[in-house]
Parts: structure tokens; sequence; C-alpha cells
């Protein structure tokens, strides 16, 4: 016989002449006849366990979301984004200034803008010339004062809106999510350089009181964002406060500023909040992120855009892999990102310390969920690509961002109080002709209290040599290194300049 052929009806024929390899084929087929259903039967039970342990899940985390977002809106706390729509709101008796600041900050932004402010120094970001301190010459001065001169009137309402309360409340779509659209707050990006390039100016032609002006309307550009519920909002925010303390600290032993002008001021620091911020920006992004989660298909695709940051955006082949798994998880998700965010939400409410110990439990959970969530989840491993340990669902890219919230605003935090006392040496000084030799002697003519460091225990630090007296937080990474390095630091020189020369 010829064994060599291998098409089914020779082999059969070949089986049926064959008596051994006749009951070899027969002893197959039962085997096969008897195992298939069972395997079958196997298949079926594991989908049905997995089916139902996931609509278990899925309804289960339902009923805690419902449940969570019903004890917010028993707290006041919006849940929707129409509910946060509500919530970003001006309070009863405060000034709108909303059209002056959007009048204002309009006209730093565009080509024209650019133009003007092409070799103009602090506006000019291309720039890396060195402003000189008042009394000395400075080449750009007649430059800068022509810049400031084509946009007086934008100055005017920016020192209008500071004045009348610097309370302000810009239009929104919530409902947008990550692609929601926010010019005014990217044209106020500009304003704390052309302030601070007229803080300068003015400080060259001898006018303390203008500088002072000049500083206050810089920090009301950053307390006019102090309530907006986005995180970018609040980022901007941040930037917006250093810049305005770092024009601060450059002008401050130079100006010549009166008692009353120092006065002013620490009023005007003392009005900013800018703790305020983290928890409207966190408020705001669990809002965001369950609308995002409550419409799953229309967020992947939003994190696909090229708008989305980097640490959010991914490819179209993960959004069409992850839409694969949106039934499986949703309620979960939703149920997970909002338990995280309470979590943040809470330690808002905590000391500094706490509040990043607070954050750091958090951010150890949520890595336990994303290794845990989709253990489940049929072949997951083989559609991301990845290990089961760099699991990610569908709220990471919303939630993983926040706890930079907290770094940023504490260095916020960290610049206010290093700027207040500063201002407080600054007035010690003009009242008994010296520097402080510690900062408790600044208590309690100039501040009620020393402010807390929130990234370390206990008050602010100061240090003094023979040229400076240096203020410092130990920043983040919580080390005392003497206002050097990764200290957040504020100096003071120990004399302070004649500026009686001519520029």
């Amino acid at each position: 016989m010829n064994y060599n052929c291998f098409h089914p009806k020779a082999a059969l024929r070949i089986c049926l002449h064959d008596r051994k390899l006749t009951a070899l084929f027969c002893v197959v087929v039962v085997v096969f006849a008897g195992f298939f259903p069972l395997f079958v039967w196997s298949y079926l039970q594991n989908a049905w366990n997995f089916s139902r342990g996931t609509i278990q899940a899925e309804a289960a985390a339902l009923a805690n979301t419902e449940a969570e977002a019903s004890r917010l809106r028993g707290l006041g706390e919006p849940v929707t984004v129409d509910e946060l729509e509500d919530y970003y709101a001006i309070t009863d008796g405060a000034v709108d200034t909303t059209k002056l600041w959007a009048a204002a900050a309009g006209a730093f932004y565009g080509d024209a803008y650019d133009k003007d402010r092409a070799g103009v120094p602090l506006v000019d970001t291309s720039m890396q010339a060195v402003i000189p301190p008042p009394g000395d010459q400075w080449p750009e001065l007649l430059k800068a004062e022509q810049f400031l001169g084509r946009y007086q009137q934008q100055l005017d309402l920016i020192h209008s809106a500071a004045r009348s309360g610097d309370v302000a409340r810009f239009p929104t779509r919530f409902e947008d999510g990550l692609l929601m659209l926010m010019p005014e707050v990217h044209y106020l990006m500009k304003a704390p350089a052309v302030l601070g390039l007229e803080a300068h100016v003015r400080a060259h032609r001898r006018d303390p009181g203008g500088v002072v002006d000049s500083m206050v309307a810089n920090l009301a550009v950053a307390k006019c964002l102090d309530t907006f519920p986005n995180e970018v909002a609040q980022f901007v925010c941040a930037s917006n406060y250093y810049r305005a303390c770092q024009t601060l600290e450059t002008l401050l032993p130079y100006a010549n500023f009166s008692e009353e002008d120092l006065s002013r001021l620490d009023e005007a620091l003392v009005r900013l909040r800018p703790e305020h911020g983290l928890r409207a920006a966190l408020l705001g992004q669990r809002v965001v992120g369950l609308h995002a989660l409550e419409h799953p298909y229309q967020y992947l695709e939003t994190l696909t855009s090229e708008v989305v940051e980097d640490a959010r955006r991914i490819s179209p082949q993960q959004a069409r892999s992850f839409a694969l798994f949106v039934p499986l998880v949703k309620e979960r998700d939703k149920w997970f990102f909002l338990r995280h965010t309470r979590i943040l939400c809470d330690a808002t409410k905590l000391p500094w310390p706490e509040r990043f110990a607070e954050v750091e439990r958090a951010e150890q959970q949520w890595a336990v969920l994303a290794r845990e969530s989709y253990e489940q989840a049929p072949d997951f491993d083989s559609v991301h690509g990845a290990a089961s340990a760099d699991r990610v669902f569908l709220a990471h890219p919303l939630a993983n961002p926040l706890s930079l919230l907290f770094d940023v605003h504490a260095r916020a935090v960290s610049l206010h109080s290093l700027a207040r006392v500063a201002v407080a040496i600054q007035r010690h000084r003009l009242r008994h002709g010296r520097d402080p030799e510690i900062l408790q002697e600044l208590v309690p003519t100039f501040l009620a209290s020393i402010p807390e460091d929130p990234f370390g225990q206990g008050p602010l630090r100061y240090v003094r040599d023979s040229t400076e007296c240096r203020l410092y937080s130990v920043g983040k990474n919580r080390t005392d290194e003497g206002g050097d390095d990764n200290d957040i630091a504020f100096t003071v020189p120990i004399m302070s300049r004649n500026t009686d020369g001519e520029d």
C-alpha cells in the first residue's frame, strides 16, 4: 500500500483496508466525540462565570458611584458638567472684572504682539538679556518704554481690574472635557511678563509707587484664575505666581520703597490664596473625568488628539484596543476614578506635610488598581502588548497627572510665603535700620506668625551671611540644602543699593 498519499479520501480507503488503522480511527473519533462537548461546556461555563462576574462587578460599581455622587451633592460639590458650570461662579457682592481681563489680555497674543515684542527684554522669550538693577545703565530702556506705550490701554485695563477686586468668571464649556478651549487663560500667560517689564521700567525711572502698582497688578493676574476649576488653568495660575514673585524678589531691594508701599504690597499678598486653586482644580477634573468616562468612545477619540498633552495621549491603535473592553469596565473605571479623587480632595483639608503622605497613599492604591483591574479580561496583554504590571484602564490618563497638582501648588504656596516674609524683612529694615537676627523678630509687628514650609516640618528657613539674607523652603525633595540646589529660595541683599544714579 502507498502510505505517502495524504488525500482524505485516500487515507479513508487505507484505513478501511487496514484493520489496525480502522480501529485507531474509530478510537480517535470516539474520544473526540466524547471530549468535544466537555470542552464546549467548560468554555461556555467560564464565559458565563466571567460575564456574570463582570455584570455583578459593574452593578456594584454603579451603586457605589451613585452613592458617592449623592454624598458629594450633599456637600455642595459638583458632579455633572452642568453643576460644575454653576459651581464656578462669582460670589455675591464681588465685583466682576471678567470683561476687563479678557479685553486686556487678548492683546498679548498673536502675530502683531509677537512682532512688537521682538528684542524687548522679558517679553521676548528668545532673549537671554538680564535687566540691570535700577541705577545701572539699561540700553533697552527706551525700547521697553516704547513697547509699553503701544499697550498702555491694555495695561490700564489690567490695573483697573486689579483695583476692582481681581475676581473673574471666564467662559467655559466643561462638556468639551480635555478639549475645552480656554483662550483667556492662554492670553493671561503673557500678562505677567508685560507687567514685570513695566515694574522694571518704573523702578529705573524712580517711581516706587508705580512699581508697587505693577506688582499688585501682577499678583492680581494670578488671583483672577485661582477659582477656575481646571488643572491647566491652575498650572497657568501657579506659573503666574512664580513670575510675579520673581519680579518682587528682583526689585524689592532696589526700588526705595516706603513703609506705605511695602504695606500695600503685603496687603496684596495677604489677599492671595494660592492653595485655593488646588481644590478647585481637583473638583473640576473629577467632574470632567466622570463626564469622559460616561462617554467612553468619545473620550478615547479625544485621547488620540494632538492637542492632548503627551502624558495622556494614546495612539489610534491603542484606542481601538481599549474600545473592546469598554462594556466590561466602564462603571468600575468611574468608581475607581471617583474613589481616587475623593482621597485627593479630602487631602486638601489636611496640613501640607500630611497632604503629601495622603497623596502617596492614593498613588500606591492607584498603582495596585492599575495592575489588578483587568486580570480577568481575556487575552488583555496580547491586545495591548504590555506586561500585566503595566496594565492601565480608561481612567488612568485622567487620574495619573492629578498628584502633580499638589507639588505645583505647594511650590506656589512656598513662593507666596517667602514673598510675604521678604516684604516683612524690608519693613523691619526701614523701622530698625538692620536685618532681623531671626525671623521671630518679625512677629507680631509685620507677620502674625512665621509661615510653615509646605514641603517640610516647621516654618520657612532663614540664613544670613556677609552679603545676603536667604529665605527658603526645603523643596520637593524635602531635604534642607541651605537654600541651594533643590531648595526654593528667596534672597535679599544685606544692604540695599543706592539708586540715585541716572539711566
